[in-house]
């Protein structure tokens, strides 16, 4: 066999079968850069499979299963001008992320057995370290950062369940709680009658009734022309004067303490309707403002509904939030009551009276556990014995 060579030279080739077997390599991705100078070769077993390290890559091939070709290695004395010609193996080598098939997840950190989504995550975490710019880099950094320490979370859900398990707690305890969520005055569930349920004392107090007392008597005392003359001066809501007439027809019929209770409720009425007014400000929510808006409530009156319906704001003054006027408007709906001797109070007028719809002040009356019955324009709620709250529900209750 002669090879080509330079003019008028002549090689003389050897064959030498066996010995030391040299092997060829084709890389996937080209040759390996002049800088690649530490190239580590071996096999791995029987299988013949050879990895190529460099200092960033490594490449793994399997030799070719060419049938009908066979690759020769030369090699060149020149002393001799002899090429010795070796048996050798072509080696498809592809190019993986160094240390990919060496990879193992450090101790304790999960349960034997990687899911394909783990070993993706793995992998591009390398990628990024091998190849990855500064912003890829500074991203994963993040990533590796806000990472959950999994044993951490579940010993602290081991020991919630435990301490779950362990409570002493009941049904009645859990219901407890969530009645004193509700936005509603003190109730006694254990009432023998429905004037019981909400006592008169706790929606007006023994101070503020004292306070009010000048001011009542004339109401508890009124005839229908009195009535009529505040009507006409705008004095009072309509609901109040509705209430108050009934009053001067009922007359002596009346004992007078039922008077004077019911003249109270419906003279605090008329405060809590201007107080809600006066807490739909955006500013100026103070003390000395309310006693200039509703200058005929006494100080008792108008401090105890700034206790009672409003919290302080941080930057001064007072702020009514919804549930607080959730409440006030459950106080005045229980004062209707007290007005109406517990006999059923009649929605519309009332709806009107707060500005609201008479279907979500059907909601307000049932949420004190009052029965609303008939329909439309004609609801009517009336408070029974035994109390009994209702049920959240989804969805609006009409």
């Amino acid at each position: 066999v002669m090879a080509e060579a330079q003019p008028r030279k002549r090689v003389r080739l050897q064959y030498i079968p066996g010995g030391d077997t040299p092997f060829l390599c084709h890389f996937s991705n080209g040759t390996l850069s002049n800088a690649s100078k530490s190239v580590r070769a071996n096999f791995e077993g029987r299988a013949q499979r050879l990895t190529v390290e460099t200092s960033r890559l490594e490449a793994v091939g399997v030799p070719s299963s060419e049938q009908d070709v066979k690759y020769l290695v030369g090699v060149m004395d020149p002393d001799t001008k002899t090429m010795a010609l070796y048996d050798s193996a072509l080696f498809n080598m592809s190019v993986v992320v160094k240390g990919e098939r060496k990879y193992q997840p450090p101790s304790g950190e999960r349960d034997p057995g990687v899911t394909a989504g783990q070993a993706a995550v793995a992998k591009r975490k390398e990628l990024i370290e091998a190849f990855g710019g500064a912003h890829k880099k500074k991203q994963l950094a993040l990533e590796e950062r806000n990472k959950v320490d999994v044993s951490f979370v579940h010993a602290m859900a081991d020991r919630l369940q435990d301490s779950i398990s362990g409570a002493d707690f009941s049904t009645m305890d859990i219901e407890g709680d969530a009645d004193q969520a509700r936005a509603i005055p003190p109730y006694n569930t254990a009432a023998p009658t429905p004037e019981e349920i909400y006592k008169f004392d706790d929606i007006v107090t023994p101070a503020e009734a004292i306070a009010m007392k000048p001011l009542v008597r004339p109401l508890a005392r009124c005839s229908e022309d009195d009535v009529e003359a505040w009507r006409s001066e705008n004095a009072y809501p309509d609901v109040v004067l509705e209430g108050l007439q009934m009053l001067a027809r009922q007359g002596e019929a009346v004992p007078t303490k039922q008077r004077n209770t019911r003249a109270t409720a419906l003279l605090y009425v008329s405060w809590l309707v201007q107080f809600r007014r006066f807490a739909r400000r955006k500013k100026g929510l103070t003390s000395s403002a309310l006693a200039e808006y509703i200058p005929d409530a006494p100080e008792d009156v108008r401090e105890r509904m700034l206790a009672l319906f409003t919290e302080e704001a941080p930057e001064g003054g007072y702020v009514v939030s919804a549930w607080k006027q959730d409440l006030l408007i459950s106080y005045v709906l229980v004062l209707a009551m007290v007005a109406a001797e517990h006999l059923p109070v009649p929605v519309a007028p009332w709806a009107s009276l707060l500005n609201i719809t008479p279907v979500k002040l059907a909601q307000h009356f049932r949420a004190l556990g009052c029965k609303v019955s008939g329909n439309a324009d004609a609801k009517t709620a009336l408070l029974t014995v035994p109390l009994v709250f209702p049920r959240v529900r989804r969805g609006r209750t009409a």
